[in-house]
């Protein structure tokens, strides 16, 4: 769904759509900051963490019901942000239970942790005058939707609060975003909210590489998938944007590769059958390796912050999507489940791990977490499939990928 000039009052509990100005331009101050300059001042997030951010690993921990505190927006009264094909709810989903879980990080040896609770006003002021971006495939798009539901909640504990008033304008033209011919979607989305400056980017890039037609005047050309070069949004848009959240994994594979035309080149040139990298696994480490390369050496001496947020694991049973499986059976994993006790390679993103060694971007490890959750996906509930065709790869919003939001919200103040 398009969204062009949108204001939206929170303070009343409804929607007002109306046209608006131009956000204002990146500051001085801004680039000056980027490149080691003074620091804005910002908000403090509210007080929930009782040991330091940098020493908690939110990646394990648990589980715990909590319907009083989520979940964190209501999937019906976010039509404006989220797809019809991810509110189960809204697909009459019988079963609810799925959406009041949070998750409670493991305690340290210094103490407890805790992830601050999440308020609208804090996130915008946190990221006053910035740019985030999200940069991968449909789960980065379910995460960047999640977040704007979550800055737009009218149930929030913020929702009757003036400050919460919240102008979003459509800013997409800015990142050159645009529908293309033959294309299903547009390039990305960018929305900007007014009063803070904040603006929130999802580009879609399912394997941040550089993909570039063979034969621009035919287009069902095969398409070079360059694997040491970055996808062109992230070359040209790197240095505009604060914070960057990367993921990549599901569409490295022969199907998707040969569904798309996909044809990997390196030095711009073909991959020969009999290379290394003619092999899938190999080259989809060696790609998400150059990237965070290219990344880090590109934000060396800036305040820039880069996440690679790791795999989001699938729950099919008894066949894949497109054979039969299923998950609607699926039951929340009990909460003493932990990194021993998850089969080897199930609750870690080696080839993130590996990428990353070396590199100034940063892990967000969401993997076991998500492991865990496999009841809380789409299954039959998704709008626009047949309920046959079950989907237990993509979450039902509101669910998991608010907390995957919230634990980047947590390293972004750390």
């Amino acid at each position: 769904m398009a969204i062009a000039d949108i204001m939206v009052i929170l303070a009343t509990g409804s929607f007002l759509i109306a046209a608006v100005g131009l956000c204002m331009n990146i500051t001085k101050e801004r680039r000056e900051r980027d490149h080691g300059g003074a620091a804005g001042a910002a908000a403090a997030t509210e007080a929930a963490v009782t040991v330091a951010a940098e020493v908690c690993d939110y990646s394990v921990g648990e589980w715990v019901a909590d319907p009083v505190h989520h979940p964190l927006y209501s999937g019906k009264h976010c039509s404006l942000w989220l797809s019809p094909l991810w509110s189960c709810r809204q697909n009459n989903r019988p079963d609810l239970g799925y959406e009041s879980f949070r998750w409670q990080p493991a305690p340290t040896a210094h103490g407890q942790c805790a992830l601050a609770p999440f308020r609208p006003h804090n996130f915008l002021q946190r990221l006053k005058n910035k740019v985030l971006a999200f940069v991968g495939d449909s789960l980065a798009m379910q995460q960047f939707q999640s977040l704007m539901c979550m800055i737009t909640a009218i149930n929030s504990k913020d929702a009757h609060n003036s400050r919460n008033t919240v102008v979003v304008e459509d800013v997409g033209a800015t990142y050159g975003f645009k529908k293309l011919r033959h294309s299903r979607r547009p390039t990305g989305v960018a929305y900007c909210f007014k009063a803070t400056n904040t603006t929130l980017i999802f580009h879609w890039s399912a394997t941040l590489c550089e993909l570039q037609m063979l034969n621009r005047s035919d287009p069902m050309s095969a398409i070079a998938m360059h694997l040491d070069q970055p996808a062109a949004f992230i070359r040209d848009y790197l240095l505009k944007l604060d914070v960057l959240v990367l993921n990549s994994g599901h569409h490295w594979n022969r199907g998707k590769m040969n569904l798309n035309k996909w044809q990997s080149h390196v030095n711009g040139i073909p991959v020969p059958p009999k290379d290394y990298l003619y092999r899938i696994p190999n080259a989809y480490s060696f790609a998400i390796s150059a990237v965070a390369k290219w990344i880090s050496d590109k934000i060396e001496n800036t305040n820039k912050q880069v996440f690679y947020r790791t795999l989001s694991p699938r729950h099919f049973r008894n066949g894949d999507w497109d054979t039969g499986g299923t998950c609607d059976a699926a039951t929340f994993v009990d909460k003493n489940v932990t990194m021993t006790s998850i089969p080897d390679g199930l609750g870690r993103d080696l080839v993130a791990e590996k990428a990353l060694v070396g590199t100034n971007l940063q892990l967000l490890n969401i993997t076991l977490l998500s492991q865990l959750r496999g009841e809380a996906h789409i299954s039959k509930y998704g709008g626009g499939k047949p309920r046959a065709i079950q989907d237990c790869l993509h979450w039902c919003l509101p669910g998991v990928p608010d907390t995957w939001n919230e634990i980047l919200f947590s390293q972004i103040s750390s």
